[in-house]
């Protein structure tokens, strides 16, 4: 799956060519996929997570901190 970030959207696609608003953080600083989980992080510590990463399946997690959060990596 491809995945942009805007200052007020994200998108996705399977394909690259079609694209579809995917709801959650509009405003994400960045994104990561691992262990099945699409991780969106952003401004004042916002974080939201989704096992699809499309519209209605985000959820908001609690980050622990108020902080902007501008990038996350998963490594195994």
């Amino acid at each position: 799956m491809f995945m942009i970030l805007g200052s007020s959207f994200n998108y996705t696609s399977t394909d690259g060519t079609t694209w579809t608003d995917s709801g959650g953080l509009a405003n994400a600083n960045a994104v990561v996929y691992g262990n099945g989980i699409f991780v969106l992080v952003g401004p004042t510590g916002q974080m939201y997570t989704s096992s699809e990463g499309t519209t209605g399946t985000w959820t908001q997690r609690d980050s622990g901190g108020t902080k902007d959060i501008h990038d996350i990596i998963y490594k195994e």
